[in-house]
């Protein structure tokens, strides 16, 4: 067997920043409380990016239909 040597030498992660303490939490909706419509789409907002953008985009909607009331 040939050994071969990666093109990436040194060390390959970087420094990061600490997460700061308000950033929420990623977590999904938990089903085992039973299925409340309104709090699996609140859920959405922690869920993942592309849950996060629905999430933001219902809460949006919300406020557009709260304004015309």
């Amino acid at each position: 067997m040939a050994h071969h040597t990666h093109p990436i030498t040194g060390d390959p992660y970087r420094a990061t920043d600490p997460v700061p303490e308000d950033t929420p939490k990623v977590q999904g909706y938990d089903f085992n409380q039973g299925v409340d419509h309104r709090a699996l789409l609140q859920s959405y907002l922690n869920t993942g990016f592309q849950a996060t953008n629905v999430g933001l985009a219902i809460q949006e909607i919300n406020n557009m239909q709260t304004r015309l009331l």
